[in-house]
């Protein structure tokens, strides 16, 4: 297979999916450890009420009549909980928010990945963001992340398509 040369930094789109995709399980494998993409962890729950339902995966202990003992909140009747972790704050309980995260376009020099654009998924992100819990971007560790995978291929390519013998010749 012949390439020109200055076809070497063009990585294609395919290239650029396949990255896309791993933002998805960065973002969520971060979210998961209470990491956030503007480069900040360790917040704890300002709000004990929301740190107790979330510890019961988002069951009442009561509702407001004194009764349905075990019902969830309604925002998450019909959704299972994947995280009650309380110890810190991970942007994760149902896994909905972080799950809606896709790469929705590729072209051979780039990827953008976006959230749904369902109504619950954006206000959580738009609530969330000024508390510093900001699942929106990339953080330094992911970035270079991706700067590495960007230097491999480069790498991976120079040596598939340059040869190794270059013989230069001056003059007559």
């Amino acid at each position: 297979m012949k390439l020109k040369l200055e076809k070497i930094p063009v990585l294609g789109s395919k290239f650029w999916n396949q990255t896309g995709e791993k933002f998805v399980d960065w973002i969520m494998a971060d979210a998961l450890k209470g990491i956030f993409q503007n480069n900040t962890s360790g917040y704890q729950y300002a709000s004990d009420s929301y740190k107790r339902l979330k510890a019961r995966y988002m069951e009442r202990t009561k509702d407001s009549k004194g009764g349905n003992k075990g019902t969830k909140v309604k925002s998450y009747f019909a959704t299972s909980v994947i995280s009650n972790n309380t110890a810190f704050v991970n942007m994760v309980v149902s896994g909905r928010t972080i799950n809606s995260l896709r790469p929705i376009h590729s072209d051979n020099t780039s990827v953008t990945v976006s959230y749904a654009t369902d109504e619950i998924v954006t206000d959580r992100i738009i609530y969330n963001t000024p508390r510093g819990y900001d699942i929106v971007g990339l953080n330094t560790k992911n970035r270079e992340i991706v700067r590495n995978r960007i230097i491999d291929e480069y790498k991976k390519r120079q040596l598939e398509f340059i040869p190794k013998n270059i013989t230069i010749t001056v003059g007559k």
